[in-house]
């Protein structure tokens, strides 16, 4: 029997939501150097420190996860 190969790409939208304390007053680049840092545990803490010399806690509280994927697959 012929082996079947597909590719199979799953698409949905996570809305994930995130807390920042400092002091500073931020840039968008500052926070998107402070999520990085980011440790991805619920109710966490992470300290972090920006080029511009920001600094903070920044904190992960959870995901909504999308419910409405699309599926797209060819075969190959």
């Amino acid at each position: 029997m012929a082996k079947e190969e597909y590719k199979v790409t799953e698409t949905s939208v996570d809305t994930r939501h995130f807390y920042i304390e400092t002091t500073d007053k931020l840039s968008d680049q500052d926070v998107r150097e402070a999520l990085l840092c980011s440790s991805f545990n619920v109710n966490s803490k992470t300290r972090f420190h920006t080029e511009s010399g920001a600094q903070g806690w920044i904190g992960y509280e959870d995901t909504d996860y999308g419910d409405d994927s699309q599926v797209a697959w060819e075969k190959v």
